[in-house]
């Protein structure tokens, strides 16, 4: 019998298929797709960054349950980090594929792991990286 995918490989399968999706009109946080990653998140409307809908999108598919539905990424690493759900530049090695990356980029960036640091290179799934879903290299 097959094993069972689990919620993180799951919700990894559900961005990269997802990859090449963008806004429409390019530019302007909104589209039919990027509507789709807004209404994961307590905000409503459209035109807003997308990163963390996106990444919380993702994670539903796979079957996770987020109590955590922040639209700013810097507001779900405090929420994380005072569940102890936060792994520090130096705990890296035990980050899985999967797991929910929050990056210090312009007022905070949101993505999935899609490969483990090796040598300080990591590889992630992100949305609204150039408008778009897109594979990039760290």
């Amino acid at each position: 019998m097959a094993r069972q995918k689990t919620k993180h490989e799951k919700a990894l399968v559900a961005a990269i298929k997802d990859i090449g999706q963008r806004e429409d009109p390019m530019g302007s946080n909104t589209g039919d797709y990027v509507k789709t990653c807004q209404r994961a998140t307590w905000l409503r409307g459209t035109r807003f960054p997308w990163c963390r809908g996106a990444t919380l999108k993702w994670r539903v598919q796979g079957g996770d349950k987020p109590g955590d539905r922040s639209a700013g990424a810097w507001d779900a690493l405090e929420r994380a980090r005072k569940r102890d759900e936060v792994l520090d530049r130096g705990d890296w090695g035990r980050a899985i594929p999967g797991d929910e990356v929050i990056w210090n980029v312009g007022s905070g960036h949101a993505s999935l792991l899609e490969h483990p640091v090796k040598d300080g290179v990591v590889r992630t799934i992100d949305g609204n990286s150039g408008d778009q879903v897109k594979r990039c290299t760290r």
